[in-house]
């Protein structure tokens, strides 16, 4: 847990309280209580945009060569009900939301109170089964015993932990040993994935010592108009578009292409250096990664607008 508490610091001290309402199964135990929090917290988007663009763009000195690099995911988390229990889905997609559907689990949580911690049970689609739609009991597999990832309030964050010298997972005619770190808070989802020989010998070093870094990602409601002539009444309205705040896009134009450019809203969280966060929205022609112009705000502000005479647009939460 040690790389992840050092990492997850300025998401931490950034990060505000969470309320849980009392008068629930469990709430007159402060485990009860924790376990409300971390209910009410995890449901929501997630993605690594910032992580994976600072990794890419020579920001920190260097370009990270393909393989060094994390993938580009987006996570989404959605409370479930499951035979009179409250469980959480994640969903795991490359890219964006709407991109391909690469994992899909389903957590189950239960107090310990003798441990003094919360237990997350994994379950897996069973053979056959899948998690894109409807989420039944009948289509779920439990990982094996001791693959349990164990969770504890840290101050205004949980933390987690999988313990590889109890996970054994077989892989085809070899048994994988599977460790993890992870970090909630309002901020953002960090986690670590380890995977280990049946001798303790890491597999992959570089994503036992490097978390994924995914941020929450905050939906905002957007118009755009848009023209080619100096014709007012030639001009595309378009809205609503529904974009998020973690490297979302959506497409716009005039009329006579209505897909001509695209605009992103991003925010960026600068690693390193005195740099202020900020919330950004740049537009772009086309499939043309420079962009044609761009403007920043407060890292949380609710609004953010531009107008380049040709096009006008605002997005707001």
């Amino acid at each position: 847990m040690r790389i992840l508490k050092v990492l997850a610091a300025g998401l931490l001290l950034a990060s505000s309280s969470v309320a849980a309402e009392d008068g629930e199964v469990g709430s007159g135990t402060v485990l009860g209580k924790d376990l409300k929090a971390l209910m009410a917290l995890l449901p929501g988007d997630y993605n690594n945009y910032n992580q994976v663009n600072f990794e890419t763009n020579g920001f920190l000195g260097k370009v990270l060569e393909q393989g060094d690099r994390h993938p580009r995911l987006h996570v989404r988390f959605d409370a479930v009900e499951i035979k009179d229990r409250t469980a959480v889905v994640q969903r795991m997609f490359e890219t964006d939301e709407k991109g391909k559907l690469s994992r899909a689990r389903v957590f189950d949580f239960k107090i310990d109170e003798d441990k003094g911690v919360i237990v997350q049970t994994i379950y897996r689609p069973s053979e056959g089964q899948d998690f894109k739609d409807e989420v039944t009991a009948d289509k779920m597999t439990a990982f094996p015993a001791g693959c349990e990832i164990v969770w504890q309030r840290v101050g205004l964050q949980f933390e987690g932990v999988m313990d590889p010298t109890a996970c054994v997972i077989s892989a085809g005619p070899r048994k994988m040993r599977v460790g993890g770190d992870f970090v909630i808070n309002e901020k953002g989802y960090w986690h670590t994935e380890n995977l280990f020989t049946d001798a303790m010998l890491p597999i992959d070093k570089k994503m036992a010592d490097s978390p994924l870094e995914l941020l929450r990602a905050n939906y905002y409601t957007c118009w755009i108009a848009t023209t080619d002539s100096s014709d007012e009444a030639e001009q595309n309205f378009q809205r609503p578009l529904k974009v998020h705040n973690q490297g979302g896009i959506a497409r716009f134009g005039p009329k006579s292409d209505p897909n001509k450019y695209y605009f992103m809203l991003k925010t960026t969280l600068f690693p390193v250096g005195e740099w202020s966060d900020v919330f950004e929205m740049f537009v772009h022609e086309r499939d043309n990664d420079k962009a044609v112009s761009y403007v920043w705000t407060a890292v949380d502000s609710p609004r953010i607008g531009i107008n380049l005479r040709w096009m006008q647009g605002s997005c707001s939460r």
